[in-house]
C-alpha cells in the first residue's frame, strides 16, 4: 500500500478563478516613483534614478526655501529685472512691472499659478541674486539626500543643466509637503491674490486637476500638488495623498496631458490598495505589503514567516523571475536536499535567468523533477493554476509561494515513508 502511495500520490488542488487586485500600474510617464514619506520606503519605481527635467515642479523646492525664511510683512515688487531675464513665454498670473504683493501671496502665485516672474523676484529678494538662490537650492537638495540633482533657476524654465530624478524629487517633495505652510498652499484650489498698489484682486486657480470636483481626475485624498511643463520635460507632477493611516508621495516625469494626472491617480490607487501602515510596539511605523489576492494571502504569509520569501514592496501579483523562484526553493529545502535543485541554480542553467520571468509550467516542471530525484512519484506536485491564465504565461510571485508551499507539504507527507527526507 505504501509503495502504491509512493508512485500514485497526486497532490491535486483546484481553485476557482479569482478576481485579482491590480498589479503594479502601467504608466505613461517615462520616470516615476511612489514612496511612503515617513519611512522613505519605495513602493513603486520606474527609471527613478534616471535624469529628467523637472520644469515647474522645481517650484516645490523654491517655495520650501522661501517659506523657511518667510516674513509675512514683506512686500515684493514685480521688477524690470524679471522681465529682462525670465523668458517672455513663461507662465504668469498677469502682473505688471511695479505691481506689489505680500510675501505669502507670492508663494501662492508660485505654487498655484506657477508664475515664473514671481519666482524670480522672490528668489532675488531672498538671496540677492538668482545664482545665490540656486546655490541655496542645491545645498538644500543635497541636505535632503537629493544628490543627483542640479538647479540653476527658481522656476524650472528649461536649461540643460537644470535636472533631477524621480527619486530626488520625491525627497524634495516630501520635505516641502511636510512643511504645513507649503502643504496648505499646494493644496489650495482657489485663492484671492491681492495686488497691493492697485487694490485689486486676481483670482488664482490651482493648476492640478485633483482639486476640481468636476474633473475626471478629482481625487479627494490629494492634499498637495504641483504641476510642471515645458517641451523637453513633458508633463511633470508631484503630489501627496492621505489615506487611512497612510501618507503617499508620488512623482511622475515626462508624461503627457492628461497622462500625468492619470499616472498619479494610478500610483495612489496602487499604494492605497496594496499597502497598510501599522505601528509596532514602540510606536514606529511599519508598512505591510498586502498586494496579494484572497487565495494567495495564506501562501504569501507562510512564505514570509518561514523565510522562504524576503519582505518586498514588489506586488505579489506581478510576475517573478526564475532566479527569485530558485532562491525561494533553496530557502525551503533542508540542507540534505539542496542537491536536488543545484542543476537549475547554476548560472549556466536557462532557468537561472536573473532578470527573466519564468512560466508557471516551467516552475512546476522543476518541482516535479525534484520529486522524481527523490523517488517520491512522477508528477507528485500536480496543481491547477489558481487563475484561468495559460500555464505557459509568467509565474506570479504569489503563485511561486503557492507552489513552494505545495512542495514543502508534500515532502512532509512523505517524511514517514522516507525517514531520510528531512533531517
Amino acid at each position: 500500500m505504501k509503495r502504491k502511495l509512493l508512485y500514485t500520490f497526486i497532490f491535486y488542488i483546484i481553485f476557482s478563478t479569482s478576481i485579482f487586485a491590480s498589479p503594479s500600474p502601467d504608466l505613461i510617464a517615462e520616470g516615476a516613483i511612489l514612496i511612503e514619506p515617513q519611512t522613505k520606503t519605495i513602493l513603486y519605481s520606474k527609471n527613478s534614478h534616471s535624469r529628467f527635467y523637472p520644469a515647474s515642479t522645481t517650484k516645490v523646492l523654491t517655495s520650501l526655501l522661501l517659506v523657511e525664511s518667510m516674513d509675512e510683512n514683506v512686500v515684493i515688487t514685480k521688477s524690470q529685472d524679471s522681465i529682462q531675464k525670465v523668458p517672455s513665454d513663461s507662465s504668469h498670473i498677469g502682473l505688471s512691472v511695479g505691481d506689489q504683493y505680500g510675501y505669502k501671496d507670492g508663494i501662492h502665485a508660485i505654487m498655484m499659478g506657477s508664475d515664473n516672474f514671481v519666482s524670480h523676484d522672490m528668489a532675488l529678494y531672498n538671496a540677492g541674486s538668482i545664482e545665490s538662490f540656486a546655490r541655496k537650492m542645491n545645498e538644500k537638495a543635497q541636505s535632503l539626500g537629493a544628490t543627483s540633482s542640479h538647479f540653476v533657476n527658481p522656476h524650472g524654465y528649461h536649461d540643460p543643466n537644470h535636472y533631477t530624478t524621480p527619486y530626488d524629487l520625491s525627497l524634495i517633495t516630501t520635505a516641502a509637503f511636510n512643511n504645513p505652510i507649503v502643504s496648505q498652499i499646494a493644496g489650495t484650489p482657489l485663492y484671492d491674490f491681492h495686488v497691493l498698489n492697485k487694490g485689486t484682486v486676481l483670482p488664482l486657480k490651482h493648476t492640478a486637476a485633483f482639486f476640481k470636483k468636476d474633473s475626471p481626475f478629482y481625487n479627494e485624498h490629494v492634499i498637495a500638488a504641483k504641476t510642471g511643463y515645458h517641451t523637453p520635460a513633458g508633463r511633470t507632477l508631484v503630489a501627496k495623498a492621505k489615506y487611512d493611516g497612510l501618507d503617499l508621495i508620488a512623482v511622475v516625469m515626462k508624461s503627457n496631458n492628461p497622462g500625468h494626472f492619470e499616472d498619479i491617480n494610478k500610483l495612489f490607487e496602487y499604494g492605497s490598495s496594496n499597502f497598510k501602515a501599522i505601528k509596532d510596539e514602540n510606536g514606529d511605523l511599519i508598512l505591510q505589503n498586502t498586494s496579494y489576492s484572497s487565495w494567495g494571502q495564506p501562501y504569501v504569509e507562510t512564505a514570509l514567516i518561514n523565510g522562504w520569501l524576503k519582505p518586498t514592496t514588489k506586488s505579489y501579483m506581478d510576475s517573478t523571475t526564475g532566479h527569485t523562484f530558485l532562491m525561494m526553493l533553496e530557502r525551503m529545502l533542508p540542507d540534505n536536499l539542496q542537491y536536488t535543485f543545484v542543476p537549475y541554480a547554476l548560472p549556466t542553467s536557462p532557468v537561472y535567468r536573473i532578470n527573466q520571468p519564468i512560466s508557471y509550467a516551467e516552475s512546476l516542471k522543476i518541482l516535479n523533477s525534484i520529486t522524481d530525484t527523490l523517488n517520491i512519484g512522477t508528477g507528485a506536485v500536480e496543481v491547477t493554476r489558481p487563475s484561468s491564465t495559460s500555464p505557459d504565461s509568467n509565474l506570479t510571485l504569489e503563485e511561486a509561494t503557492y507552489l513552494i508551499d505545495k512542495l514543502s507539504t508534500l515532502l512532509l507527507q512523505y517524511g514517514p515513508i522516507h525517514p531520510g527526507l528531512y533531517k
